[in-house]
């Protein structure tokens, strides 16, 4: 069976978004489509107000999965390693530097560095907010700009408070091969040597990119606008779970350090519950995963 999903109605709150405030709201666009309220569930970014909407039409609340696994990455992943947590803070810094003295540096650049610093034009973020609990809406995947060239290094990004992967944008920008000698340069030229990055850091940059371009394939599969993802929820965390158990001989120790912390939260994050269950049922081609079984025994249910 095949779940669409379609949008009803995008409704804007007017003055305070209280609970009471967005049950309203919710209340009229059932009333205008007529929709009986049973069996219905919210699937809302968990923020107090929506939780508080949920209970008062007693509704069940579910969190939003992209959510999730933003507050994953970001919350119980990044900023519980402080070593990963510094050098991306480091890369922020180094963008920010170049972004607001471009113009003064264009002009005796060289041409390597005058096409790095054209790559700044389209970056529209502000870098001096920290990342908290992703917010509603927030989570979509940004498309990566590249020059023309297909072979071209990657234009320098920054990362958005909301987007995790963003920040995957950032570093990969950052840790080009084409992109190293260039920021080098312009970090002497301006006196901020002390953000170059050594070969150690630059290790680590290239290893994060490439555990969590894992992770950006699977947001992909989230922001799908035309059919329902919930029924793969059960997937998306074992496969998240085999990602942060799976180990390398050769893993930096801060790697692993960052997928433990992921792993202790991963269960808080993607908790298992009857609208799961039920969702994962529905689709034939999950009905066999131990997931499901667990599940059933901690409830005592055949």
């Amino acid at each position: 069976m095949k779940l669409l999903k379609f949008t009803l109605a995008t409704q804007q709150v007017i003055l305070k978004h209280t609970g009471e405030k967005i049950r309203e709201e919710i209340q009229g666009i059932l009333r205008t489509f007529q929709i009986p309220q049973k069996d219905i569930v919210l699937v809302t970014d968990s923020g107090s107000n929506m939780k508080r909407a949920a209970d008062l039409l007693n509704m069940k609340n579910h969190l939003c999965l992209g959510h999730a696994l933003h507050n994953l990455v970001t919350v119980d992943g990044i900023q519980n390693t402080d070593a990963v947590l510094c050098l991306i803070n480091k890369c922020k810094k180094i963008v920010k530097h170049f972004r607001y003295r471009a113009p003064q540096l264009e002009a005796g650049a060289s041409k390597e560095q005058r096409d790095l610093l054209s790559s700044f034009e389209d970056i529209g973020v502000n870098i001096n907010h920290s990342d908290n609990e992703a917010s509603s809406s927030d989570y979509e995947l940004d498309e990566v700009s590249t020059r023309s060239d297909p072979s071209a290094p990657p234009t320098i990004k920054t990362s958005t408070p909301t987007r995790w992967h963003s920040m995957l944008m950032m570093l990969t920008s950052i840790s080009h091969n084409a992109n190293r000698q260039p920021i080098r340069d312009m970090l002497i030229d301006i006196g901020r040597s002390a953000l170059l990055l050594d070969e150690n850091e630059y290790n680590l940059t290239t290893r994060l990119t490439s555990f969590f371009d894992k992770f950006k394939k699977t947001v992909e599969c989230l922001s799908n606008e035309s059919q329902n993802t919930i029924n793969l929820a059960l997937v998306f965390k074992s496969e998240i779970r085999r990602l942060l158990e799976e180990y390398n001989d050769d893993e930096p120790v801060t790697v692993t350090r960052l997928k433990n912390n992921m792993l202790q939260r991963l269960d808080h994050r993607f908790p298992v519950t009857d609208t799961i269950v039920a969702a994962t049922l529905l689709d034939c081609r999950f009905q066999s995963i131990k997931e499901i079984d667990i599940y059933m025994e901690s409830q005592d249910t055949k």
